[in-house]
């Protein structure tokens, strides 16, 4: 795996397990698994933080689904807002002309920080 704007190889993988893990709950609960739908999918880049930004046209998400669990009171198949929680920096949800957004956001490394 490549470098993404000096994150170690390990918050690399994070990273796109939190994005893949996004993804796979768009599909399954707002197009209840059907995977031919569109997911748009945009990333932004900013002197403190990298954006992952994922656009669906399905169903809201029910609030009371995307609070944070304790890890023991969540089924195996609840557990993917916790994994997105757990690496990214911010998550956010809102409803948005046409459809939904959910914005995931990592600080950059102060050191990435500085030379930008």
């Amino acid at each position: 795996m490549g470098k993404i704007h000096e994150f170690p190889p390990q918050e690399c993988r994070g990273l796109v397990l939190a994005v893949d893990e996004a993804i796979a709950n768009v599909i399954r609960h707002a197009y209840g698994g059907d995977v031919e739908q569109p997911v748009e999918l945009t990333f932004h880049l900013f002197a403190d933080r990298l954006e992952f930004v994922l656009f669906d046209r399905g169903v809201a998400p029910d609030p009371a689904r995307l609070e944070p669990h304790a890890l023991d009171a969540v089924a195996l198949s609840g557990r993917g807002t916790h994994i997105i929680r757990s690496i990214m920096d911010g998550v956010s949800y809102e409803k948005a002309p046409g459809g939904n957004l959910l914005r995931l956001i990592k600080l950059l490394p102060v050191t990435e920080r500085n030379n930008l």
